[in-house]
């Protein structure tokens, strides 16, 4: 199918629904079992005490390898200095998933946070790759089992207004993410394969919106964990789910055709809240003017800290 017009008419055998039962058992017939080793001990159990440390103001959770130190932290200093403040959080959990030796000792003295190195040995080998991402939602949940209420980062994530409403939707409804509003992205952004993988239609998504990875608060409530950690997490366990044999490319092409290119943890998530809320989506989003991406040239490890951090600031573009 990769290739094939989106506009090309034919007949979808399976259509999605607003009706949320109907919906909650799709995702739990996806195929994926084998991830249940690897998946114990994450707190996806349903029999798990989800509510145990839930808030209103989450915790921030990031992550960064080597390549992007420099920008991570800078937004390290900017959470400290503007969303502790102005915000009331007071946590940061730090995934280390590939910093230097020196990088980690500096990014833990300036972090002051719950710093953690991933456990990469703990999961399968594919886990390893980077631009995969296949670590993210591990990552995500191993904050939520113990904090309750995270809002995840990227490091080029910076806001330009007030969270508080933000904070009390998520709260309400256990999530709140942003949506791309470009038709056909979720079908045109996601790799065949991954479809397959959980057993659902590509053209069933052919009019969805795809949900960005970039920034998202979520809740550990029995229906999140179930319905949207469980599959999303599950489905980063397991080969050609998340992470597919495809190099990445950039997704800033012709988005007519399915499967033009892949996003990895971004694909994954949003065919799985689409599943779930299909028109009923907009209850979880949140505009995406909430906050604004910063970014800058890698950081490259043969360069030392004052070179890069140079290299950051004169290539620095927030967009």
């Amino acid at each position: 199918m990769i290739g094939i017009p989106l506009d090309k008419p034919s007949k979808c055998p399976k259509i999605l629904t607003d009706e949320i039962n109907l919906n909650k058992k799709v995702i739990e017939q996806y195929p994926l079992e084998a991830a249940t080793p690897y998946s114990k001990g994450l707190g996806l159990d349903p029999l798990a005490d989800h509510a145990r440390n839930r808030r209103e103001v989450p915790v921030v959770v990031t992550a960064s390898s080597h390549t992007h130190f420099s920008e991570s932290l800078t937004m390290v200093h900017y959470v400290r200095e503007v969303l502790f403040k102005k915000h009331g959080i007071t946590q940061i959990v730090y995934f280390d998933i590939g910093l230097t030796f020196l990088q980690r000792i500096r990014m833990q003295r300036a972090c002051q946070c719950d710093f953690r190195v991933f456990p990469f040995q703990a999961f399968p080998d594919h886990v390893r790759t980077i631009y995969g991402f296949a670590w993210k939602p591990i990552a995500i949940q191993l904050a939520l089992q113990d904090y309750g209420s995270i809002m995840w980062m990227d490091s080029s994530v910076r806001f330009v207004r007030s969270l508080e409403q933000v904070f009390k939707s998520a709260y309400k409804h256990g999530i709140q993410v942003t949506l791309s509003f470009a038709p056909n992205t979720t079908v045109s952004n996601t790799d065949l394969q991954t479809f397959k993988t959980l057993g659902e239609e590509p053209c069933s998504f052919r009019n969805t919106m795809e949900t960005y990875a970039t920034w998202m608060i979520l809740h550990s409530t029995p229906f999140i964990a179930e319905y949207v950690m469980k599959p999303w997490v599950s489905c980063a366990l397991i080969p050609n789910c998340m992470v597919v044999d495809r190099v990445p490319w950039s997704c800033d092409i012709d988005k007519s055709t399915y499967g033009a290119c892949h996003r990895f943890d971004q694909s994954v998530l949003s065919i799985i809240l689409n599943r779930l809320y299909f028109k009923k989506l907009e209850s979880i989003f949140h505009e995406a003017d909430v906050w604004k991406k910063c970014g800058a040239a890698d950081s490259k490890w043969y360069f030392p800290d004052i070179v890069n951090n140079y290299i950051y600031s004169s290539t620095s573009l927030c967009i």
